[in-house]
């Protein structure tokens, strides 16, 4: 069997065989490495473009933000205005009615779910501050979410000092003033935070929206009288 491979290797038609299969080869190799080539470019084009539109729905996410940072600034010290006049009502004799006892909703901002692989392709195409920027303004976003929700709940034990039900006990007036005192602990850090997403909106060369669907009250007994504590441009009748 060998002798007959080597005859025909000796014949001429072996090396032209084998250098068309090289050939071939080289070809095949060539296209397929073309190929992952405008693969890999394709799939780092849709990541960037998608990277590109996460970006841009950052930004106009931001711009909203900071009108609704706004509206926290104005709001946050009524609260802190009606929490002590509760915590007074609770270290007396007396009863607090109920437009003293109501609350007044904060407009909502939370963060978005941004992926690992997100961040780093924002890191990637935008440079590493704007990455860190985007991110510790998600971290605050999540704060502020946390703590408005920890606000409406710790708001409600207000209500035991409600007189509409008979005499408030000594219990009722202990939790209410523990109350007061969380609410002026949760009303600081909200400002601390609201106050970071402002800065970070800045740094990131974010203008606040133009003609926003909210504004601030103009001052705490519009935000008492409405139940609000904004201006709703859908609701003018408020």
């Amino acid at each position: 069997m060998f002798r007959a491979v080597r005859l025909w290797w000796q014949s001429g038609r072996g090396k032209e065989t084998s250098r068309l299969f090289v050939f071939e080869l080289t070809v095949v190799m060539i296209g397929v490495l073309a190929a992952q080539q405008v693969s890999n470019w394709a799939s780092n084009r849709s990541q960037m473009q998608e990277v590109e539109g996460l970006y841009r729905d950052q930004m106009r996410a931001f711009g909203v933000y900071r009108i609704i940072a706004d509206t926290y600034a104005v709001a946050i010290p009524c609260y802190r205005e009606r929490a002590d006049d509760l915590f007074r009502i609770a270290a007396s004799d007396q009863a607090a009615d109920s437009a003293q006892l109501a609350f007044a909703p904060l407009a909502g901002m939370g963060p978005d779910d941004i992926t690992t692989e997100q961040y780093r392709l924002l890191g990637s195409q935008y440079g590493e501050s704007t990455r860190t920027k985007i991110g510790s303004m998600q971290f605050n976003l999540r704060e502020v979410q946390d703590e408005v929700v920890e606000l409406n709940r710790v708001w409600f034990d207000f209500q035991r000092l409600d007189g509409a039900g008979g005499k408030v006990s000594d219990a009722d007036r202990a939790a209410a003033r523990a109350a007061a005192v969380k609410v002026r602990a949760l009303l600081a850090r909200l400002a601390e935070n609201t106050e970071v997403i402002q800065q970070l909106a800045r740094q990131l060369g974010v203008p606040r929206k133009l003609n926003p669907g909210i504004t601030p009250v103009s001052n705490c007994a519009e935000m008492w009288r409405t139940g609000l504590a904004f201006r709703d441009r859908d609701r003018p009748d408020r």
